[in-house]
């Protein structure tokens, strides 16, 4: 099998492809980035024979298109802005796509017919969360005749939060963790999407350790839209997610949207006009290197379904979560480079999406949404291989 990894020298990619090169049927790793300098350094850092280093610029949909034809599957681990482009450039050349996440992902999904007539599936949003989520969700659905509510939350940590140098370490993109906590989120409720503002409805959850108790809040995702459109004939009522972070993360956050730095509109400071997020986004970029303990980040997602079976009304409740010989399998392409580990949970994940449908184990063809094509027993089959535990509890509620 031949794979292309776009945005292969970044962060996210770094789980996906220590999954990948776990795996004897696959032959060749494209390792495609903007940056082909740092795609050769992924490369010479990781020394595996099957991996190459690829010049891609996702904005040029034909260069892309060219590069991508004769794949067997891309996996864009690339910025969510480069999500809607590169997925045109997979439907150019008739291969099997996914990625990340975007924030276009109805325009996605919109290609779906261009992805099914050339027999080709491409998914918007695999990785933890959409993605895994999404797949436990279906696994759960499936147990019910009837669905009243999908809850989906995700706890996300730093262990050594208290312990560093820097101002700010973050797990995942951060220009996306700050629209989480200033655009209005959507979730489904009462049968209808709704619009509730960013890190609202707060909650305390406790999820395993060392994850514990966290206050999570509502955010911009795409879960409560795809699900409830999925599940519709279930008679579904409400789908939401909720994320939370450290404490002091969170604060920080929070008091940065409050002072406008998420802010994109030009501001005219002494006759220059920039954007607030664009400066905020180069200090972020270009903190001190970190001096004291690098962030030790742990997570854990939780799938709730509310629904009948066989005429009881239950609660089924799973939860996905890396046992520690996992942890340490996901930090070793991060050692080696010396860098900062991020989720690495999301790469490993959307490896395992990735060769499902590099091996031709998704039915479905066209571009659609996980829980629809991923057939979730083989997922959590292949989490399994890799130390990643689903753990499934079931409740009788009483009916008043």
């Amino acid at each position: 099998m031949r794979i292309v990894v776009a945005g292969g020298a970044g962060a996210m990619a770094g789980g996906v492809l220590q999954d990948l090169l776990q795996q004897d049927d696959v032959s060749e790793i494209v390792v495609a980035d903007i940056s082909e300098e740092k795609a050769k350094e992924r490369v010479a850092t990781l020394d595996d024979k099957r991996l190459v280093a690829k010049f891609v610029d996702l904005s040029d949909e034909k260069s892309s298109a060219a590069l991508f034809k004769g794949a067997d599957v891309i996996i864009n681990a690339a910025s969510f802005d480069t999500a809607l482009q590169a997925t045109r450039a997979a439907a150019k050349a008739g291969v099997n796509y996914i990625d990340l996440g975007s924030e276009e992902t109805q325009a996605q999904l919109a290609l779906h017919d261009e992805f099914k007539k050339k027999e080709v599936t491409a998914i918007p949003g695999v990785g933890t969360a959409p993605g895994a989520d999404n797949i436990m969700a279906r696994y759960l659905v499936d147990k019910l005749d009837t669905v009243e509510s999908i809850h989906l939350k995700d706890g996300n940590i730093d262990l050594n939060a208290n312990e560093h140098s820097r101002a700010l370490h973050w797990s995942y993109a951060i220009d996306g963790i700050l629209d989480e906590f200033a655009l209005n989120a959507t979730p489904f409720l009462n049968g209808k999407m709704a619009s509730v503002p960013g890190m609202s409805g707060m909650e305390n959850f406790t999820f395993h350790e060392p994850v514990g108790t966290v206050a999570i809040g509502y955010t911009p995702h795409c879960e409560p839209e795809t699900l409830a459109r999925s599940f519709k004939d279930k008679g579904i009522k409400n789908v939401t997610w909720k994320i939370g972070f450290h404490p002091d993360f969170m604060q920080k956050c929070k008091s940065l949207v409050d002072l406008g730095f998420n802010s994109r509109e030009p501001i005219n400071i002494k006759g220059q006009m920039v954007a607030p997020k664009d400066v905020l986004l180069h200090l972020l970029y270009n903190q001190p290197e970190e001096t004291l303990k690098q962030p030790e980040y742990r997570a854990e997602i939780v799938v709730i379904v509310e629904g009948v079976e066989a005429g009881q009304k239950v609660e089924y409740s799973a939860s996905l979560f890396a046992s520690p010989k996992a942890v340490e399998a996901m930090k070793s392409p991060f050692k080696k480079a010396k860098q900062a580990v991020p989720i690495a949970r999301v790469g490993v994940y959307a490896a395992i999406v990735g060769l499902i449908l590099a091996r031709g184990q998704a039915e479905e063809k066209g571009c659609l949404p996980p829980e629809v094509c991923i057939p979730p027993e083989l997922f959590l089959k292949e989490a399994a291989k890799r130390g990643h535990q689903l753990e499934i509890t079931r409740k009788v509620l009483l009916q008043g």
